[in-house]
């Protein structure tokens, strides 16, 4: 696909390609599921519709960032196989990751809405707050290798938040 593409309707898959730019998952997804499988996307990822078990990645490519910016507590679920290069959260996503790689470093926008949640399940590298009153939900068997903090927050969940810095 040349130039951006936009899914804006749920239950959509796209597959087998390359986008030379940006593909934005609107919110005409609503809350339903939006498939991406053996995708590159030469430009950012940017997430705006889906619902809880939402976007789901299977050896996706991000070149530039994602960003997640949906008011349907989407979900984002990748498999070990897709990077999903630096994420930025701006309302209240899960995150599922089978590897710390999947995922750059992961930031909560400053903007978020207090009191939003972030729930982590997997293992991810770098987590950086950059927001006040911020609900971090590390999953059993999660873990977050480095923290970085420039806000403030709350943990819970059975998972790891290890090295806080800030």
């Amino acid at each position: 696909i040349s130039g951006n593409a936009v899914v804006s309707s749920p239950g959509a898959t796209i597959e087998n390609g390359v986008i030379d730019g940006n593909l934005y998952i609107s919110q005409g997804a609503g809350n339903g599921d939006v498939y991406l499988k053996d995708l590159e996307i030469k430009g950012d990822l940017v997430v705006e519709g889906g619902g809880a078990n939402s976007v789901h990645a299977t050896n996706v490519k991000v070149s530039g960032k994602t960003v997640v910016n949906s008011f349907f507590g989407t979900r984002i679920v990748a498999d070990n196989l897709s990077r999903l290069g630096n994420v930025t959260v701006k309302n209240s996503p899960a995150l599922v990751s089978p590897l710390n790689t999947v995922f750059g470093t992961i930031t909560i926008d400053e903007n978020r809405p207090s009191g939003a949640a972030l729930t982590l399940s997997g293992k991810f590298s770098k987590l950086a707050n950059d927001a006040d009153d911020v609900k971090i939900n590390v999953l059993t068997g999660g873990s977050v290798v480095s923290f970085v903090n420039n806000g403030t927050y709350s943990a819970t969940g059975g998972g790891r938040l290890g090295n806080t810095v800030g």
